[in-house]
């Protein structure tokens, strides 16, 4: 096959994208084709959504041999948690339509023998899990044919950083990679710095920056995300009844637009209620909704069915399944538009919380990433449901607030597994000092196009502080992280706090955790 005949899918793998619930080739994957075609490594700004686990599954397709148990191990799939492994590893399995196993999840349920993994050719799995088998000899990668690294900030978060980079020096450099990420990252800027400087960048407008920022006002799009269906629609009935106007709702097939509307209905949502205002659920694209409101009930992976459907209404909704989320935020950011959550339902007025941990809650929704928070919680909510899990962290953050903390931090794999290169440092005793560095909280980050020259500007400009005084500045997605001088900290709260940063009015503080 030649390099221009394999920017299309064959017949194989369209028959593979149709199992896999696609009924047109993803827009991530078809922008990525030709660098897949060439064997170059590629980065994207995308998550589960996108279709990203079937660009995985067609690389390890076109460029990992088929030659079941003599071939060994040559892609590696790195992900934050054994649920996205298991998702990527079916997605790669189902390009095989007589059944045979292409890829496991690490570490198996039950290894045979030395539980070396004979039967795959791709394996997936948390870095901290794999590393071991690396370096104990019985995962050779000095073939590896594909390396990919999936949700960097998710892996970040469940503390795999280190073992990903350790298995990056492992590597040959010019071993193939897909990295993906939510947004700028200062983890995937030495990746394109040191091992990806030519890769292919999608999309490149996000990579460029050269969108403009956000508006608010009309244009912003609400959305309401969660695991159940049952919990979606009545996210979507809460949003359509706040509304209050006649709205246009799109499904992706007749079968979902039958049972949103069944859904609807009951919840006294259009059907043949006189008192609520007209709702047509509809699974057609053909055109544009001319309704006040429109809804989109799941997500597109591309970015034009998704505007194209919200685009003309007065007020955009959009709810979805909860790890569809970060790719959501993405797609309207490449729109142009505000995201906003939809405003939550009050609950029952004999259970009034305590204002301040309510207060408490209030900040960090404005601190937290919840896509990357979201998807470490997913198989609880998909186990127990949303409000009982949040029933569960409030209950364990007000003992947290009462009690001496005595949860350790995240072990580690590689030192449980005795494999170690050395002995961990030991823990600093608490010895009333502050360190030499201490790190502040300000509320301004990524979404408001904060760069770290905004930062050490307005820092220098309103207060004393040199640029010698100022450590690592970490922009996350609605906040910045910034190491201060300790002698100086409370001088650059009091100086900073109020200040405007790229026109926001910004609240600074003491981070939690420092």
């Amino acid at each position: 096959m030649s390099v221009e005949a394999s920017y299309a899918l064959t017949e194989v793998e369209q028959e593979a994208a149709r199992r896999l619930g696609f009924d047109a080739t993803p827009e991530l994957v078809e922008a990525c084709l030709p660098a897949l075609a060439r064997g170059r490594s590629i980065a994207l700004l995308a998550t589960e959504g996108s279709g990203v686990e079937f660009l995985y599954a067609l690389a390890v397709e076109r460029g990992v041999p088929s030659g079941g148990t003599e071939v060994g191990v040559q892609a590696l799939l790195l992900t934050p948690t054994r649920e996205r492994a298991a998702r990527c590893a079916a997605t790669i399995n189902a390009f095989d339509a007589e059944g045979n196993t292409r890829a496991l999840v690490w570490p198996r349920s039950a290894p045979a023998g030395d539980g070396r993994p004979r039967n795959a050719v791709a394996l997936a799995g948390r870095a901290s899990e794999i590393l071991p088998e690396v370096r104990a000899g019985r995962l050779p990668l000095a073939d590896l044919g594909l390396l990919v690294i999936d949700g960097i900030e998710a892996i970040e978060q469940s503390g795999d950083w280190a073992s990903v980079e350790a298995l990056l020096a492992t590597l040959a450099s010019g071993t193939p990679k897909i990295v993906s990420c939510l947004g700028p990252d200062s983890h995937l800027s030495d990746l394109l710095t040191h091992q990806l400087s030519r890769a292919y960048r999608w999309p490149p407008e996000l990579f460029d920056e050269t969108l403009p920022e956000p508006r608010g006002g009309s244009s912003t799009v609400w959305y309401g995300a969660a695991p159940g269906l049952e919990e979606r629609l009545d996210l979507l009935a809460a949003a359509l009844e706040h509304a209050g106007k006649e709205a246009t709702v799109f499904c992706a097939n007749q079968i979902a637009s039958a049972e949103v509307a069944r859904g609807l209905a009951a919840r006294g949502i259009g059907g043949s209620d006189p008192d609520s205002p007209p709702v047509d659920v509809t699974s057609d694209f053909s055109s544009a909704p001319t309704t006040p409101v429109a809804a989109v009930f799941g997500l597109s992976p591309d970015l034009a069915s998704f505007a194209d459907r919200l685009q003309a209404a007065n007020r955009r909704i959009a709810v979805l399944p909860t790890r569809h989320l970060g790719q959501l935020l993405l797609l309207a950011r490449r729109a142009g538009w505000m995201a906003r959550a939809i405003p939550s339902i009050a609950g029952r007025p004999d259970l009034e919380p305590v204002e301040r941990f309510r207060a408490l809650v209030q900040e960090e929704l404005q601190r937290v990433d919840p896509a990357a928070e979201l998807l470490l919680l997913e198989p609880l909510m998909e186990e127990h449901g949303t409000i009982p899990v949040a029933a569960a962290l409030a209950s364990l953050l007000r003992r947290r607030a009462a009690e001496p903390a005595t949860v350790k931090p995240w072990p580690d794999m590689e030192a449980d597994s005795g494999l170690a290169v050395g002995p961990l440092p030991p823990a600093d005793d608490d010895l009333g000092t502050r360190p030499a560095w201490t790190r502040i909280y300000v509320a301004v980050g990524r979404r408001d196009g904060a760069r770290a020259n905004d930062l050490v500007g307005a820092i220098t400009g309103e207060t004393g502080v040199v640029g010698g005084q100022i450590g690592k500045i970490e922009i996350r997605n609605s906040f910045t992280l910034v190491d201060i001088e300790s002698q100086v900290v409370d001088e650059v709260i009091r100086g900073l706090d109020g200040s405007s940063i790229k026109g926001r009015t910004v609240s600074v503080r003491l981070d939690r955790e420092a």
